[in-house]
């Protein structure tokens, strides 16, 4: 083989290496319990906010870099991704469902 076809080969080696190492290798953003990170995140924002009447539009922003009514959309997302319980569920939503009567 010739060392031009012998680098290419190489190279061609190492690459497939570093996609199977990212691949099998690298965490999948979950927590051990098996939640998303990012679903997590804002479940745990929500329940902190939840006894006083929901995060302000600002928190949201600073902590998301989203608006008010695109975080409820999330949070909904979220709870309903990890399955969590319906009455807790709509709690947490409560402070922010006066922006989407739709989901009660």
């Amino acid at each position: 083989m010739s060392k031009i076809a012998q680098k290419r080969s190489n190279r061609q080696e190492m690459a497939s290496c570093k996609i199977a190492k990212s691949v099998f290798t690298e965490p999948k953003n979950l927590k051990e319990s098996g939640v998303p990170v990012e679903a997590d995140q804002v479940i745990q924002f929500a329940n902190t906010w939840q006894p006083y009447g929901g995060a302000s539009d600002e928190e949201i922003f600073v902590n998301f870099g989203m608006t008010r009514d695109r975080f409820f959309q999330k949070l909904w997302h979220c709870m309903t991704r990890v399955g969590l319980d319906r009455e807790i569920a709509t709690e947490l939503a409560d402070p922010y469902r006066m922006f989407h009567p739709q989901f009660t």
